[in-house]
Parts: structure tokens; sequence; C-alpha cells
């Protein structure tokens, strides 16, 4: 039967030129159109329209980002807090993002290189075989609390109150698998995390 593609872009001439570019040339994928209550297999989204949360609306549905020159921050907490499953430039070349659009639909997650190369920088990704991400403020914390920093300190430095720095610390304790603070700063600097 194929799969459906339901393309929700705030442009809405890029919506219909990615119409007619999947249309046109990948024939294993279907234009569904919501308003027939087709459920969607893959929904490819802008920041904008990613804000629709799309999971919800659509239980096992993918979602693909495209990313028309988006802040970086803004494009991590958009990757994070919606649990996004693939995020493609604009700029990609056709080949790509129709690979791209297979990797997806395969049940797998679709990162350019740029954007991994930006998580990497900013702390996102964890640098060991440890699952799961650190925020970018989580970063922040790990840094400084290397540095040997109190709480209160940490907090007075990132201008955040007591208890979010606390708060923060309880959720790196558990995805690092950690009790105390100590077993936390002597892993980051066997395993240079950070």
């Amino acid at each position: 039967m194929g799969t459906n593609i339901l393309i929700n872009i705030k442009n809405k001439i890029v919506s219909e030129l990615l119409n007619k570019f999947i249309s046109g040339i990948c024939p294993e994928y279907r234009i569904c159109n919501p308003e027939n209550r087709d459920d969607p297999d893959l929904v490819i989204v802008d920041p904008e329209t990613v804000k629709d949360d799309m999971k919800s609306r659509f239980s096992n549905t993918k979602v693909l980002l495209l990313d028309f020159g988006t802040d970086e921050k803004n494009l991590i907490d958009i990757f994070l807090l919606y649990k996004i499953d693939g995020i493609i430039s604009a700029n990609t070349d056709l080949d790509l993002f129709k690979k791209a659009l297979r990797v997806v639909c395969e049940d797998q997650i679709w990162i350019e290189n740029k954007y991994i190369k930006l998580m990497k920088e900013t702390g996102l990704l964890l640098k060991s075989n440890r699952p799961g991400y650190i925020s970018r403020r989580e970063a922040e914390i790990l840094q400084l609390l290397k540095e040997g920093l109190s709480n209160k300190e940490i907090a007075a430095k990132l201008s955040l109150s007591d208890q979010t720095v606390k708060t923060h610390l309880s959720r790196i304790f558990k995805k690092f698998n950690v009790s105390s603070r100590s077993q936390l700063i002597t892993n980051l600097l066997k395993d240079k995390l950070i």
C-alpha cells in the first residue's frame, strides 16, 4: 500500500513543492490529507508547525523536521521537546532528502552531520555509551560542578534558584546512574565526558 506522508509546512509554496516532488519521484509514498482522516506514517514539519504536536494527534507517526535556518539553541530545544525522529536542512540535496525519508520511515533516526556536530559542541550528546541526552543547561551545570562550585554558586552564576539547580542535579544523577555528587564528579573526570 505504501507509506502515508503528511506535509505540515507553514510556507504554502514549499509545502506544495514538497508534495509534487515526493509524488513525482517517490511512488512508494502517498501524500495524505488529514481531513480524510488518514493516519500518516510520517509527518514533515518545520519549526513553526511542529508545535502542533503531531505525536499526540497521530499515535505511531514519525516526525521529520525540515530546518530553514532556525537558531541553533531553538532547534535543539525543538528536537528534544517534541521527540523528533529526524532533522534535515532545507538546503539538502534531493537524493539525501529521499534517503532521510526512507530512513525515518524505517523507524530509524536521521540527523544530518552538521546537527550532530552542533549537539556535541553544546554538550547535548553524551560522549560515552551511556543512553540518553543531557540538555545545554545540564551541561553548563556539569561544567560548573566539575570546577568545584557549590549548588548556591552554580545558582548564582546561572541566575537560577537553588531548588532549580537541585532539580537539574537530581535528573543528572539519574542519567549517569550515580547517587552522589562525588560519584558524578569522579565519573566525569574519569570518562572525560565534559
